[in-house]
Formats: C-alpha cells, structure tokens, sequence
C-alpha cells in the first residue's frame, strides 16, 4: 500500500519473495505473484485492490484489476453516499421529532426523555444524561438519563468545575475522552466509577442566550473514535436541550409570576373588603360572610369551578362603591332620607367606575354593579 501511495502507480511483482518489505508473504502464502492497485474516486483515495496468484500477472491483468478498482471505488463511494444520506435523513427526523415534543408540551421531562431517546440511537451509544444547573446553588443536577446501570445517577450532585462534566460547564466547551484511562476522571462517586463501566466519554455544555444552563453527557461502553458528523450532530442535540429546558424554565418563571401576582391581588382584595369592614362597624365581617356564602350556593348551583374566582372577588367587592360615600350617610345611626337613600343607591356605579379599569376584576364586575337591586327588594 505503502509503494502504491507513494508512487501513485500500480504495483506488479510475479516473485513476491523478492520484496518482503513491500507485499506481506503471510497474506499471499503459496503465491509467486502479486499486483495491487489504488481504489479512488472523484480524486480520493479509498482503498486498495489487491490479486495473488500462483502464476505469473501480465500488464494486460493489471490493467483489468485496475477497471475493476474504478468500478469497486465508485460502488462503495455510492453506497457510502447512500448511508451517509439515510443517516442524515434520520437525524433530521430525530431533530424534528424533538421540535415537536419541545413545542408540543412544557414538561421538560417528556421532552428530555425524547431527547435522550435520540441521543442514544442517532449517535449509537450505551447511555446518555442531563445535568441542569441550580441556578441558586450552582451544582449541576442529575435531570435525566437513558440506558444507566445504575439508579445512583439519579440523585447526583456536582460543583460546576469538578469532574469532567463540572469541567465542560465550567469552561463552556466540549470535552472528548475517546478512550477513558481511568473511570474516576469521570465519576467522583467511586460507586458510578465500578457501576457504569465507561469507556469513552464526551460532555456538551447546554448554553442558552449566552448562559450555560445544563451538561449533556454521553457514556459509552467501549472506546469511541467519532468522526466530524458525529460530534456535529452531538452539537445540535445539545442546542435542543438547551432550547428545551430553557422554555421549560421560562414557562415556570411565568407560572410562578402569575401565581405570586394572583395571590397580591386577591390580597389586594381582601384589603379593601377589611377597609371597607374597618369603615362601616355595623357591617364588620359582612363582606366575608356573603363571599363565603355565594361561593357555598355557586357550588350548590353546580357553577364551573373556573367561575368560582370571580364570584368569591365579586361578593368581597360588592359594596365597595360605599367607599365613595359620605361618612354623614353611611355611618348614620337612624334611617336614611329618600335624599339620602338616592346617594347610597349611587355606590354601585361608584364601584363600576373603581374597578372597570383594573382588567382582572372584570369578570367579576357583575356583582358589585348589579347587586342593589335585589338589595333594595328584600330590605
């Protein structure tokens, strides 16, 4: 091979003994002659054809064995082209496939569990996890994993910047150990280390709007040589990841903003209903009392349970328009005049123009607004 590639020429010897350094006599034993040629394609060199024979090889033989070379080359670049597009093929269907999950829910764990479904399949490897940094603490956390031996993984806990997966955070790069020396390099953990039995090893820092968020670990069990198209898609992968679990913590941000938001306008609420309560002695507790028992006959009406909100905010608020009157006729001890009755009858629009501007309470706007009615019946 050596010979053909340096001279760029066919090689024919019909006494192969003569020349020991160049043809290996343990492959062609029992034959004097031997010929070998370049197998390329489109200027590439891919291989060798080579002939032994017991009688002599002519020229016209060499040239053949070269036409079939051609021949071979190209078949192989063919079917090498084939593979590489059937492999393309599905790594563009496994990215959508995790575009899909990723858009199709926020439970990051589905999502990370179609992800490393993938990982393990398309890049052909034993096992494969996610770390996810605590944000508060700083340790990656072991979030998900696929094809692990052992459940230890499952509580890990690292400091960014120790071990080879803290290490790939830490400094925001790859790191590729193809062939692992020594299993401690990899797992603090002495029982991970004799547990996973790993033999290569490779972990992505998972970097979302310029903030690394997570590690994606690989784990093979015997060493690993990967080409370009490996690692390229084993990047992509780690974009995925990151997309994914930046969405997913985006999304519990909201929650927990909403959450936190609800619960100062509720408290905002029952503020005013103690206010209002604190101003008007006679009725202290009223506004709770008639806001539990609108909710008691809501249910008992069988109301929706996404409708009991409003009705709880608008039976606390429904006198709130007495805010706006004068202490002269809300806190008088005897009866009110029909003059004075006439202004108490303005506190539910005093309450409409209160709180038809604030968006949250306008589903329960109703019942502040359209209460005195039955009210001024049943008085």
């Amino acid at each position: 091979n050596s010979y053909i590639t340096s001279t760029g020429k066919p090689y024919l010897n019909n006494d192969v003994t003569s020349e020991p350094k160049v043809v290996d006599l343990t492959l062609y034993r029992g034959c004097g002659a031997a010929a070998g040629v370049a197998m390329a394609t489109q200027g590439q060199m891919i291989g060798f054809l080579w002939l032994g024979r017991r009688t002599n090889i002519d020229e016209g033989e060499v040239r053949l064995l070269a036409a079939i070379a051609d021949i071979a080359a190209n078949a192989i670049r063919r079917a090498t082209l084939h593979e590489q597009t059937e492999r393309r093929a599905q790594q563009l269907a496994a990215l959508h496939d995790i575009d899909v999950a990723i858009s199709s829910t926020l439970d990051l764990n589905v999502i990370l569990n179609v992800l490393l479904s993938h990982v393990t399949t398309q890049l052909q490897v034993n096992a494969a996890t996610v770390l996810i940094v605590n944000p508060g603490t700083q340790f990656l956390e072991f979030a998900a994993g696929r094809g692990l031996r052992s459940k230890a993984m499952q509580g890990l806990r690292l400091r960014i910047g120790t071990t080879q997966a803290g290490l790939a955070a830490l400094e925001r790069r790859l790191i590729a150990l193809p062939e692992v020396a020594d299993v401690r390099d990899i797992f603090a953990n002495p029982e991970l280390a004799a547990g996973e039995e790993v033999h290569a090893y490779f972990a992505v820092p998972l970097i979302a709007k310029g903030r690394v968020i997570g590690v994606l670990e690989i784990l093979h069990r015997t060493p690993l040589s990967p080409d370009p198209e490996w690692l390229d898609f084993l990047t992509a992968l780690a974009g995925q990841a990151a997309i994914a679990i930046e969405n997913a913590s985006l999304f519990d941000d909201l929650q927990r903003s909403n959450v936190e938001l609800t619960l100062a306008y509720e408290a905002t609420i029952e503020g005013w209903s103690r206010a209002l309560d604190l101003r008007d002695k006679e009725t202290e507790g009223h506004t709770r009392r008639v806001a539990e028992m609108a909710v008691w006959l809501a249910e008992a009406m069988g109301i929706s349970a996404d409708k009991l909100g409003d009705i709880r905010r608008g039976a606390l608020l429904h006198d709130i328009g007495k805010m706006g009157l004068p202490d002269g006729i809300l806190l008088k001890p005897g009866p009110l005049t029909d003059a004075e009755w006439m202004v108490m009858r303005q506190h539910p629009t005093v309450a409409y123009e209160l709180l038809s501007p604030i968006a949250y309470l306008r589903s329960a706007l109703d019942i502040p607004y359209c209460h005195l009615h039955y009210r001024t019946v049943f008085r």
